[in-house]
């Protein structure tokens, strides 16, 4: 009797962990299935809620491109440096040449025999418009490169909420002519106006 009682138990258990002939799944298969399905959905979702629009933002803020290397978004990374170098070179540039004819210009005026400024074929109101022009330079470079820097930083946080967006692939815009007819206070239609009419289609 036990044996019977166990090969009873043995073919019900098989019976449950193989599919039928037509290609349903088993009960403990379907709750398997569903069970996987719904782990996974779980997962690719708290995945995603892993990505931090406030982290984005604060790695740039530490270190320029570091947010868009984080977004993924890794061909912004050249350009941002690239400005960034640029912007670094104009302001010392700019700072080199400023430091140069405001030194300069002390010297002119500080009454002193024994200094000597660089520039012995410019006069005093000259050295004055150089060191006034250089100084403007300066700041406009500052004041570029900072606005560069924090773009960096919005554009980091713009990515990083825009990071789970997914535009549809069956998302359809079309444009075609069509004819309008102006209502009249005669009878018949009114006078038909050329337009263009627009239809976007979304999927639900």
């Amino acid at each position: 009797m036990d044996f019977f009682r166990w090969l009873m138990i043995g073919v019900c258990l098989t019976g449950c962990l193989i599919p039928d002939r037509s290609g349903a799944y088993a009960p403990s298969q379907r709750f398997g299935i569903a069970f996987s399905k719904e782990f996974s959905s779980y997962a690719s979702k708290d995945r995603d809620t892993l990505h931090s629009p406030r982290k984005a933002a604060l790695l740039s803020a530490c270190l320029p491109g570091a947010g868009q290397f984080y977004n993924k978004k890794y061909w912004k990374m050249p350009l941002i440096y690239g400005a960034g170098a640029v912007g670094g070179y104009l302001i010392h540039t700019n700072y080199s040449d400023y430091s140069k004819f405001r030194k300069a210009y002390i010297y002119r005026n500080d009454d002193d025999p024994a200094t000597i400024d660089d520039f012995p074929y410019l006069d005093g109101e000259q050295l004055k418009v150089y060191r006034d022009s250089y100084r403007r330079n300066l700041e406009l470079s500052v004041i570029l490169t900072t606005a560069v820097y924090l773009l960096q930083v919005l554009d980091a946080t713009v990515d990083g909420h825009l990071y789970n967006f997914r535009v549809s692939r069956d998302m359809v815009a079309q444009a075609a002519p069509a004819l309008w007819y102006r209502p009249s206070c005669t009878k018949g239609a009114g006078q038909p106006v050329a337009m263009l009419s627009f239809k976007l289609t979304i999927p639900y």
